[in-house]
């Protein structure tokens, strides 16, 4: 499950939920990293569809993501590197429909 909000420099949002989200890690005693695998899928709800009419079309939005990472093991914590595609659309609700995408790199650190 994730949720997430986003503003732009024009006081205009996109909040979003994605309730069906699924990882699965390729974890092996053998190696202190494991390559891993993101899919998931929610909605939205935005108010930049005055800005962006052709792209989005209506306020509510569906919301897929798809990635891929590593993450390497310490004694304690991890570190990982991810990317991950993101995808807005209204899914045909209204046209046009052309949707919005993103490419996300992320670092992170677990302690």
């Amino acid at each position: 499950m994730e949720a997430g909000l986003a503003f732009s420099d024009r006081d205009k949002y996109l909040v979003g939920f994605s309730p069906l989200m699924a990882q699965y890690k390729f974890l092996s005693p053998e190696r202190n990293w494991a390559p891993n695998f993101l899919i998931g899928a929610g909605f939205s709800l935005t108010d930049r569809k005055d800005v962006a009419e052709r792209e989005l079309g209506t306020e509510f939005q569906f919301l897929l993501h798809g990635g891929a990472g590593l993450e390497f093991f310490k004694e304690e914590g991890a570190y990982s590197i991810n990317y991950r595609f993101f995808h807005v659309s209204n899914a045909g609700i209204k046209f046009p429909n052309i949707g919005l995408n993103a490419h996300l790199f992320t670092m992170g650190m677990r302690f």
